[in-house]
């Protein structure tokens, strides 16, 4: 299978998947308010609660699939033309590819909530080491990238596997100098990142 049919395969999951996510969300909620409290409760504020929550769920859903995986037909054959003819590098294990012009990653087979293309110009940060855990202690050792307020794991792993370690600090080292606007983060400016995601 070409590398341009896996990203538009994965696409189609991962669009697919966030939908029927948001009907069994829908579905679970149409049992919970219409069929177990509407007995309990005055009728039009249980019916007006459900209808808020459905349209706060679809909207939420709306933005996943408009702001994370809405490419136009022109980036679509500009991305799948990149995977086959003009590919950097690839690490097929790890779901990611680089081309002349672009991050794409996968993800895992499992994972089927992410795939990302981004273009490497539009890549600003990159962190590789130890991700802290709320306890306090380094439990996972991964790669992150981050576009604006965005961030991507690209890849993580328990930090007793050496070899996947050493194979993390040779991707992200290699992404550091293909990526010609990202600087090495430190963690708490991934942190920075993130807060200002949750900000938005």
């Amino acid at each position: 299978m070409k590398n341009s049919e896996k990203f538009l395969k994965k696409l189609k999951l991962v669009i697919v998947s966030h939908i029927i996510t948001a009907l069994l969300i829908i579905g679970f909620l149409t049992k919970i308010v219409l069929i177990d409290l509407l007995p309990y409760i005055e009728k039009k504020y249980v019916i007006y609660s459900y209808i808020i929550l459905v349209i706060f769920i679809l909207i939420i859903l709306y933005e996943i699939i408009t702001t994370r995986y809405n490419y136009s037909m022109t980036e679509k054959r500009m991305i799948c033309d990149e995977l086959d003819n003009k590919l950097d590098k690839e690490f097929p294990r790890y779901g990611l590819y680089i081309t002349e012009n672009y991050i794409v990653h996968t993800s895992k087979p499992y994972d089927i909530y992410n795939v990302v293309a981004v273009p490497i110009e539009k890549i600003d940060g990159i962190y590789i080491g130890k991700v802290i855990i709320r306890s306090g202690k380094p439990r996972k050792y991964s790669l992150i990238l981050t576009s604006g307020t965005k961030i991507y794991y690209v890849i993580t792993t328990d930090p007793l596997y050496k070899e996947k370690v050493a194979r993390i600090d040779e991707i992200g080292n290699y992404l550091l100098e293909r990526c010609f606007n990202a600087e090495r983060l430190s963690y708490s400016r991934v942190h920075r990142v993130k807060n200002r995601q949750n900000s938005f």
